[in-house]
């Protein structure tokens, strides 16, 4: 693809405009439009026909690499101020904000022809994800995945190197996906990704909000600041490739028993929302939860759903209610009856046996609030009596959990 119409229709959207420095000697020549062939952020990465993109970030400015990529053989720039090297430049107020509708374009616009299922939330992405995947594999519909904890492209399962890709990398992705004939792709969406721009330029087919509880405040200033990062995903102002706002997921799955869960729902206006505990369009009844998994009924739009999972707790619960809400209403046959073996879901982040009895065993340990959410009522065998599943009980197949607790120095109290 050529140089210039890659960037055309971009300049309205990024503030682009073309730099091409003078160079001395009555022999130098510079090629003004030169063929792209490919993406960089890495200079490590750059090559023949690359352009590299210079990207400002915490430590580093790409700026300052810019020679390196091109003595790699990257033959156009896209850059927040001029630099002082013999070849096109692509001056842009933000790279980051230009490298998710250059990339998109570049690739095809992939998640146009690609149904994406974005989740974002503190907890619960991963687990939802791999719901997902499974629920719409077993209506016959085949679903790509891209997680913190590996990729599935054209039913290949991939390692992956960063737990929140660039922009770059996500497009280019998506479009090896949609060359593997996958039609849907189950996407993990981070505040990162979100804040930084680099899922811009996607188009969701549908987004889910599993919750928003108090992490990774480094990065963001605010608990405020985090919601609007997470909010970005169901209607910020994001470009899509020809520089027009991408548009609003079709489907919006919403927690309302999480209280920023609640603040979106109104804010959006009509979504389909799932609970436990509030009126939901998705509600989950009758739970059991034990060191086995957890029973219970959904009451859906459609009519009841009775499901058995080996994933534990509270928090699985709502896992499962937006995976099903999230599936469905994209494919009208997903349900949890047609995931193998019937009626029940497999773990979801899992290799190993013990993994597949504890996959929430990653969060426990950092996060003190999901504490409380993995114990659930526990219905007792005489008839009206009940009784709350111990905290020692749930995090006996969690070992690692053991380093917070309730007996930890600093654990919070909570009031019922």
């Amino acid at each position: 693809m050529k140089l210039e119409t890659l960037v055309a229709g971009l300049a309205p959207a990024v503030g682009a405009r073309m730099h091409v420095p003078g160079i001395a000697g009555p022999d130098a020549e510079v090629v003004i439009d030169p063929e792209i062939s490919d993406l960089a952020y890495d200079s490590r990465q750059a090559g023949p026909g690359t352009l590299f993109f210079c990207v400002s970030g915490f430590e580093r400015d790409g700026h300052d690499y810019a020679p390196e990529a091109v003595d790699r053989g990257a033959v156009a720039l896209v850059v927040e101020r001029e630099l002082d090297l013999a070849l096109p430049q692509v001056v842009v107020a933000s790279v980051r904000a230009a490298m998710g509708p250059l990339a998109a374009r570049f690739f095809g616009d992939p998640s146009r022809h690609l149904r994406v299922i974005g989740i974002t939330g503190t907890n619960g992405k991963t687990t939802t994800a791999f719901l997902v995947r499974e629920l719409l594999e077993g209506s016959g519909r085949r679903c790509a995945l891209l997680s913190t904890v590996k990729s599935v492209i054209g039913g290949q399962e991939r390692d992956v190197v960063r737990t929140t890709p660039e922009a770059i990398d996500i497009q280019r992705v998506l479009a090896e996906m949609l060359a593997s004939r996958d039609g849907f792709c189950a996407m993990e969406v981070s505040s990162h990704a979100l804040a930084l721009g680099r899922a811009d330029a996607i188009h969701f087919a549908a987004a889910v909000f599993t919750n928003l509880t108090q992490d990774h405040l480094d990065f963001h200033n605010s608990m405020e600041d985090y919601y609007l990062a997470k909010r970005r995903l169901f209607g910020a102002p994001v470009r899509g490739q020809d520089g027009s706002a991408a548009r609003a997921p079709e489907a919006a799955i919403i927690n309302v028993d999480d209280r920023y869960g609640r603040r979106l729902a109104q804010e959006l206006g009509p979504v389909t929302t799932f609970a436990i505990d509030a009126a939901a369009d998705y509600r989950a009844r009758d739970v059991v939860s034990d060191l086995h998994g957890s029973r219970y009924v959904i009451a859906t739009p459609d009519g009841e759903l009775e499901v058995r999972s080996p994933l534990p707790g509270r928090f699985n619960v709502h896992n499962v209610l937006g995976a099903v809400a999230a599936a469905r209403a994209l494919s009208s046959r997903a349900s949890p009856q047609r995931c193998p073996p019937r009626g029940v879901f497999p773990a979801a982040s899992s290799r190993s046996r013990r993994d597949r009895a504890s996959p929430c065993s990653s969060t426990m340990r950092t996060r003190p609030t999901d504490w409380r959410t993995c114990c659930v009522p526990r219905r007792s065998s005489r008839a009206g009596a009940s009784s709350a599943c111990s905290a020692r009980a749930v995090t006996g197949t969690a070992p690692s959990a053991r380093r917070w607790g309730p007996s930890s120095p600093g654990w919070p109290t909570w009031r019922s």
